[in-house]
């Protein structure tokens, strides 16, 4: 079996707000708000990050409920 070539486009743009994120499991994409420096945005940073981790499959490895392969 010939092993899949890689991306070779960067999965994330950056704009001055907000980072999009293409993941590989699919063609979505992410709009995701930059934390601000004072962390007046963060509850709404951390529900969409969560959401886009959880949706990639990333979310138990983040969290620590399970290990990195």
């Amino acid at each position: 079996m010939a092993p899949t070539a890689l991306p070779t486009a960067n999965p994330v743009s950056l704009s001055a707000t907000t980072a999009t994120i293409r993941t590989s499991q699919s063609s979505c994409l992410h709009n995701i708000a930059f934390l601000k420096n004072d962390g007046s945005n963060f509850t709404t940073w951390k529900f969409r990050i969560s959401r886009v981790l959880i949706q990639c499959g990333l979310w138990k490895i983040v969290s620590g409920q399970e290990q990195q392969p």
